[in-house]
């Protein structure tokens, strides 16, 4: 009898070994592309700090003068109307993700002298079946 190729026994082991290594990698596949999104979210957080230190930086003294020729004490500036619209920031591109750009906003404190500090407040969201909230700054 001629022995060339592979009894059905040894292909079925086969598959059988390459599905329960699939099995077994599917959790931390899905850890990654978690994580994927979490750093997406992070760095357009980090983005609209930046956009918001050029804003500042810009309109500063106009915003000085609407507030009687002092900075206040806190100043709220939105994503959507000043920031994306002001050119600062590109919007929000990620198609996994999304990000409610009329509710992003940063919260730009002055503390002593010069020093300004930023907070950002969003949600970031998964955009795929429900709205799981992926992260949210606050």
């Amino acid at each position: 009898m001629n022995s060339k190729g592979f009894t059905l026994i040894e292909l079925i082991a086969v598959i059988a070994i390459t599905a329960i290594i699939s099995l077994m990698s599917l959790p931390s596949l899905a850890n990654v592309i978690t994580n994927n999104s979490t750093r997406v979210c992070d760095n357009y957080a980090k983005s609209m700090i930046v956009a918001s230190k050029s804003y500042i930086q810009k309109e500063g003294r106009d915003i000085k003068e609407r507030y009687g020729g002092t900075f206040p004490s806190s100043y709220t500036l939105h994503l959507e109307s000043e920031l994306i619209n002001g050119g600062y920031i590109e919007p929000f591109a990620d198609s996994r993700t999304k990000i409610n750009s009329s509710d992003a906003i940063v919260l730009v404190t002055l503390e002593s002298g010069n020093t300004y500090t930023y907070k950002v407040y969003m949600k970031c969201m998964k955009s795929t079946g429900g709205d799981e909230l992926i992260k949210e700054y606050k």
